[in-house]
């Protein structure tokens, strides 16, 4: 089928943090966004859930982090490695356990999308690649890093349990 994208906000409904731990509430441990820029005619959110989040003023300031590097040269090959970051479930039997940044090294990319089976096949498109990288709910928007330190996916989902992940493609957006 098709799921479509709900509200989607404005920018100033956002917030990007530098935070290990995701900060209770809204405060100076948050940068505000501005603008949300998302594909032109994305009417589903398989393939299309990707967006540019503008932050306000000068953004995030290099002597707080250093931004990531997009990889937008080429796709990942499969059986590539990348590192998955995300502040989701630690547990998928406890929705009580999100909230800290964690980084999980050693992953392999699967299949480019639309080349996929198993228990996404079929779901996968053109404009995602699929990883074995036990994603939970929390950990959607976060990055899939390779091996020279630059952003080569951002997270979509992942099939229930947290047993694997479909992130969407940098380089073809």
């Amino acid at each position: 089928g098709e799921t479509g994208f709900g509200f989607q906000g404005g920018g100033p409904m956002f917030r990007a943090t530098t935070e290990t731990v995701r900060p209770g509430q809204d405060g100076p441990a948050f940068y505000k966004g501005v603008e949300v820029t998302t594909p032109p005619d994305s009417d589903d959110i398989c393939g299309q859930d990707i967006a540019l989040i503008t932050l306000e003023g000068a953004g995030i300031p290099e002597s707080v982090t250093k931004p990531i590097v997009p990889r937008i040269d080429s796709r990942p090959d499969p059986g590539e490695e990348f590192s998955a970051i995300g502040y989701g479930l630690t547990d998928p039997n406890n929705q009580e356990s999100s909230g800290t940044r964690m980084r999980l090294d050693g992953n392999q990319v699967s299949c480019l999308g639309g080349t996929c089976g198993g228990a996404l096949g079929g779901s996968d498109k053109d404009t995602e690649w699929l990883g074995d990288a036990p994603t939970c709910p929390g950990d959607s928007g976060g990055p899939a890093i390779d091996s020279l330190g630059r952003v080569t996916g951002v997270l979509s989902r992942g099939p229930q349990g947290c047993l694997g992940s479909v992130f969407g493609d940098v380089s073809l957006w």
